[in-house]
């Protein structure tokens, strides 16, 4: 509702000390609908709207908007390298490709990789490992592939493949151990470990992380630099993670009493 009051009776937000009025600024971008925004190095941002890719750069007082065109039905997920240098996007249609592009700071962006074989539809989440050397897939419906890609030495064919026990929405690798993973979706989070399988194969295991109580769902996840995993449930706590146990440890600490509060990276 709008505050019909005059300038001068409206009660004033804190400022924080040593922030000038005029620091911050709203820039706005044709055709942002709302999709979640990537970080993509310096002062700009990635997203994706229908079938093109937009970059947003605030440099020196001014906005710049650059585009991908996607060849596809539509853009999927994102992901983008840890240095920035790289990006993934899911391209949604038959085969659900995964492109891999490059972006400078003159706005140019170049897919120079295709993986296929990501899915048969979508792709319904991806990301980087902490160190960049692999990307990791989720395709969506009909088989909920899991797949992990050494993609800057073979975007062939992926190092491990396994199928998901459900559909998953969140994927993350452990910053301290890229051949270890947590998923989650529908509420059910899962850790996922890469494991040797026949004669020079490897495979993902998935086990399920039981809730703290029943009743009781996962909302978020998110890994700490340190490798320590945490998750809210949909009873607004906040839950430290035993990735050795496969279960929540210790005691949670009340980050919302109306429940369903998430935790991000920052």
């Amino acid at each position: 509702s709008s505050d019909l009051r005059s300038p001068a009776s409206r009660p004033r937000a804190a400022q924080p000390s040593g922030m000038a009025r005029s620091s911050l600024t709203l820039a706005h971008s044709l055709g942002y609908g709302g999709d979640v925004l990537h970080y993509a190095g310096g002062n700009s941002v990635l997203f994706a709207s229908g079938n093109v890719i937009r970059r947003l750069t605030w440099e020196n007082g001014a906005a710049s908007n650059d585009k991908l065109v996607a060849r596809a039905l539509g853009i999927g997920a994102m992901a983008v390298h840890p240095e920035h240098s790289h990006f993934a996007m899911a391209e949604r249609g038959q085969g659900a490709l995964v492109s891999l592009c490059t972006h400078t700071a003159d706005g140019d962006m170049v897919p120079t990789e295709i993986i296929e074989g990501a899915g048969s539809i979508d792709v319904d989440c991806m990301r980087f490992s902490a160190d960049g050397a692999f990307l990791v897939t989720v395709s969506s419906l009909p088989e909920f592939q899991v797949a992990i890609w050494e993609w800057a030495t073979n975007s062939a064919a992926p190092i491990a493949t396994g199928t998901a026990p459900g559909e998953i929405k969140q994927v993350a690798f452990n910053p301290g151990n890229a051949y270890q993973l947590a998923l989650l979706g529908g509420g059910i989070l899962y850790l996922c470990n890469v494991v040797a399988g026949g004669p020079g194969e490897m495979e993902l295991e998935f086990v399920t992380v039981p809730p703290p109580s029943a009743n009781v769902l996962y909302v978020s996840m998110v890994w700490s630099e340190a490798g320590r995993l945490y998750a809210t449930s949909s009873d607004g706590n906040l839950w430290n993670v035993d990735v050795q146990q496969n279960a929540v440890a210790g005691d949670c600490a009340v980050i919302s009493e109306i429940g369903r509060a998430s935790c991000r990276e920052r």
